[in-house]
């Protein structure tokens, strides 16, 4: 009894990868980065990067950031020899710098995620076009979304597959 039950665990772990393989492999793709990995989305990007007033957002938070620093700086360095109204009003202005820094970090944040939604829905369409195609190639059996799996090797991975098809297109 012991040895045919061995026998059974032996031969199903042999039959279950061979099983396996003859229904097809199994791989996982990322469709947010196979659409915004394509050439016409990185053009896209580049665009939005270059359009005045994103640009000028840009520069915005860079100066809001270093004048942050440089008054977060002053504020350490110069703290001991300060009343409690100048390290109070100081720290004030630290906050209000704070607050328009993250009001400018969102609004840039704004504007790519809006990008990032037009070209989602603009390349689902060549993506349903396309994902056959990878399917067929690859000899697919079962095709997963890369971002519900917890572990997966490279190896299974055909979202740079689908990107190059996407680039085609």
């Amino acid at each position: 009894m012991k040895n045919l039950l061995k026998l059974m665990v032996l031969v199903t772990a042999v039959a279950a990868p061979l099983m396996a393989a003859a229904q097809g492999k199994i791989a996982v793709l990322d469709v947010q980065t196979a659409i915004l990995q394509t050439e016409a989305a990185k053009k896209e990007f580049k665009e939005l990067q270059a359009r005045p007033d994103y640009a000028e957002s840009v520069k915005q938070l860079e100066k809001l950031q270093k004048d942050f620093m440089a008054n977060k700086e002053k504020l350490q360095k110069d703290s001991a020899v300060m009343s409690d109204e100048q390290k109070q009003a100081e720290a004030q202005k630290l906050q209000s710098s704070a607050t328009d820094i993250q009001h400018v970090r969102k609004k840039l944040q704004t504007a790519e995620q809006e990008l990032a939604k037009k070209l989602m829905q603009a390349f689902y369409p060549k993506l349903q076009q396309v994902m056959p195609e990878v399917i067929k190639e690859e000899s697919l059996g079962l095709l997963l979304d890369r971002k519900t799996a917890l572990h997966v090797d490279n190896g299974y991975d055909v979202t740079g597959k689908v990107t190059a098809k996407l680039n085609l297109q």
